[in-house]
């Protein structure tokens, strides 16, 4: 299962994005309540976009995925924070669909 079919089934309107400036530009027109984001994406760095979201000054609770490891993530979430991002959280791959329906249906 995706995390957007996750999500869809706790209710959540989803959008994807694969593209940076397709993404930035849905976070901007849409304002989304939650955001996911890996930290390896083929385009650009998921630290670099943590980085941009508190640029844009973005207040959706974003979660952080990633299979690099627990202090991997630890380390995105500590940077996310210092840049501004204010409710962060972290989900390692694999993860099962639980996991992230706790994430997102808590505030």
């Amino acid at each position: 299962m995706t995390i957007a079919a996750i999500a869809k089934g706790a209710g959540f309107e989803t959008r994807l994005c694969s593209e940076p400036d397709d993404f930035f530009n849905a976070v901007s027109q849409w304002q989304p309540t939650h955001i996911t984001v890996d930290l390896v994406m083929p385009n650009i760095d998921g630290v670099e976009v943590l980085r941009l979201l508190a640029e844009h000054h973005c207040q959706a609770q974003v979660i952080v995925t990633s299979g690099e490891g627990t202090q991997t993530l630890e380390s995105a979430q500590a940077a996310a924070q210092q840049y501004g991002l204010g409710a962060v959280k972290v989900l390692s791959k694999p993860f099962r669909p639980r996991e992230l329906r706790a994430l997102i249906q808590s505030n």
